[in-house]
This record gives C-alpha cells, sequence and structure tokens, in this order.
C-alpha cells in the first residue's frame, strides 16, 4: 500500500498502535536504555507514515521521538569524543 491509498480505517489503525508503543517506550525502554532496533524500526515508519498523511503526532509520540533525536544526538557526541552530559552513562 502506498501512501496515496491509505484509508482512514488505516491511519487510525497506525495512530492507536503507534499511541501505545511509544506509550510503552517512554514508561520503559527509554529508561532502561535498552531499546528493540525493530521497536524503533516500527516508532521511526509509523511516525513517517502518519506525518506522510497529514496526520498530527499525539503528545506521547511527540515525546518519543524526541527522546529518540536526543539519544541519537548523545551518540554522535560520543562517537566524536564529546561529552553526553548524562545521556548514556
Amino acid at each position: 500500500m502506498s501512501d496515496t491509498d491509505a484509508h482512514p480505517g488505516d491511519l487510525d489503525e497506525t495512530l492507536r498502535l503507534v499511541t501505545a508503543l511509544a506509550e510503552q517506550l517512554t514508561r520503559s525502554q527509554f529508561a532502561e536504555g535498552s531499546i528493540s532496533p525493530v521497536r524503533l524500526g516500527v516508532l521511526i515508519s509509523s511516525a513517517q507514515f502518519l506525518h506522510d498523511n497529514n496526520v498530527p503526532w499525539p503528545a506521547v509520540v511527540r515525546e518519543a521521538m524526541g527522546r529518540l533525536a536526543d539519544r541519537m544526538e548523545a551518540a554522535k557526541l560520543v562517537s566524536a569524543g564529546g561529552k553526553t552530559e548524562g545521556y548514556l552513562e
């Protein structure tokens, strides 16, 4: 299915599932520091799908994506020899 073929039911189901995943990630896995690459891929792909179809992200999805961006930035700093200020310690 392409983005142009998205039906309202598809968008609703994607929104429901990505919201549940984001809630789960923000509640536990971001705090633990270990996140499944598969779950991250699903979160990112689903958020992109919603964005491409002009569906606003719920607050918890914005929070999860923000935390992910922060962790990625911290990882870049570590690989460049910079300080993490507690992100990955």
